[in-house]
This record gives C-alpha cells, structure tokens and sequence, in this order.
C-alpha cells in the first residue's frame, strides 16, 4: 500500500493513489486518509476483465461495498 500512496523512486515521485495526513498544529504524528475515489480508480483500471466479469458487474459490486 505505500508504494501507492507515498512518493518513491518506484513510482517517479508520483504515487497513482491520492492521500492525505491529518495532523494537530505542531505535531509530529498524524493520521493518513486514503482518498476513496482515487483508490478504487486505480484498482479497477489494474482490473483483469475474467475474473470480475463485464464493466457493468463491477459497478454494482462498488455499489455493494460501499
């Protein structure tokens, strides 16, 4: 997972998936937030079509998780 969200040389310092972290004012700790949208874009775009069935199946089964 941080290979997707955290900026590497793997991944030109660009990572597919967006993230953000949620810190108080000063600290040096927070919580990392991993943008839904961005996650589950990058996951059906790495889709392999046969073992999920046809586009219109995956758009229901989104709707199931969530």
């Amino acid at each position: 997972m941080n290979a997707l969200i955290l900026p590497t040389v793997g991944n030109g310092y660009k990572p597919p998936v967006k993230s953000f972290v949620l810190r108080k004012r000063g600290a040096k700790t927070g919580v990392r937030l991993i943008s839904w949208d961005s996650l589950t874009a990058y996951i059906y775009a790495h889709e392999e079509k046969g073992l999920l069935g046809t586009a219109g199946d995956n758009k229901n089964l989104k709707k199931s998780i969530i």
